[in-house]
């Protein structure tokens, strides 16, 4: 029918081998460079392999579990590389950015290098008290406590979803974590 027609036109390659610009198979101009419409987007690597970007993420009241949520969300890594291997996935987790995703372009590892948090009740009772304490990667004290944030929120998640929260283990708790539909689909795409 006029149905078959239709979408014959649109798999078949063009007869004579020319590029066709109106063509699902070619949207390149005569020049051979991408043509932008309203259909699709070009795409221009802007930067070299391996760039590095240093940047602050500040944040003000979060909870323990909160704060697990953001730091998990930049690197979601913290689960481990014990649990994340035990689960299929690799250490290498990347997200992606910008519109050069489907091309493997954008994909950028996100490292947390510090932590600083603040004592507000510390910071205001003495003149000469800061209340801030700084938590520096490479240290058994950055570690723990990233690790406290992460599995407070990883805890509070399972509990909402009704699942056991597995407070004397953790790596079980991040591995249940991991099963959770929505959170495995996730891990796959950054995977």
């Amino acid at each position: 029918g006029l149905g078959d027609v239709y979408k014959r036109q649109i798999i078949d390659k063009p007869q004579n081998g020319q590029a066709n610009v109106n063509s699902v198979w070619d949207q390149r101009g005569g020049n051979g460079q991408p043509v932008a419409d309203d259909q699709n987007k070009t795409v221009e690597v802007l930067l070299p392999d391996g760039a590095v970007f240093q940047f602050t993420v500040d944040f003000e009241n979060l909870s323990d579990e909160e704060l697990g949520l953001l730091l998990l969300t930049l690197q979601p890594n913290l689960l481990g590389k014990e649990v994340l291997n035990s689960q299929g996935f690799s250490t290498e987790l990347y997200h992606h950015l910008g519109m050069g995703k489907p091309l493997g372009l954008g994909s950028a590892k996100v490292e947390i290098l510090s932590l600083c948090l603040y004592d507000n009740s510390k910071r205001y009772s003495d003149l000469f008290e800061t209340g801030s304490k700084i938590y520096t990667q490479g240290t058994d004290g950055f570690s723990q406590k990233v690790r406290q944030f992460v599995l407070a929120f990883i805890r509070q998640a399972l509990k909402e979803r009704g699942k056991q929260a597995h407070e004397n283990d953790d790596k079980s708790a991040c591995e249940e974590f991991l099963k959770m539909l929505h959170i495995r689909s996730l891990f796959i795409m950054l995977d």
